[in-house]
């Protein structure tokens, strides 16, 4: 079931989705984005409407996109536990001195050159 202002017909597989949007002065501004999810997510996104799931298919859509921001967030944090992890299994920290490893970088990159 389309949203209020949607048509029936052609375009059942564009969803209008609200956001709500804080001006600067403080105030709330709703602002509309259309999005086209496809028939097969559109009739999955009116089925949870209709089971009495989501009140509204911006609900949905809404609470989708927070699912796929925290799944990105946690990737990211695993990714930066294996590598804390690779660098905890590598042994030892060594000692590093910057005039010798700038030194081996500007060799290498004049035998590049040459």
């Amino acid at each position: 079931m389309p949203e209020q202002g949607m048509k029936e017909g052609r375009y059942t597989d564009i969803l209008h989705v609200r956001t709500n949007l804080t001006s600067v002065t403080g105030d709330l501004m709703a602002r509309t984005m259309t999005v086209d999810v496809g028939d097969e997510l559109r009739e999955f996104i009116d089925s949870l409407v209709k089971a009495g799931d989501y009140r509204t298919q911006s609900e949905v859509m809404r609470d989708a996109l927070r699912l796929l921001r925290e799944k990105q967030a946690e990737s990211r944090l695993q990714a930066l536990r294996d590598l804390l992890a690779e660098g905890i299994s590598s042994g030892d920290a060594k000692p590093w001195n910057k005039d010798a490893f700038l030194m081996k970088v500007k060799a290498r990159a004049a035998n590049e050159r040459d």
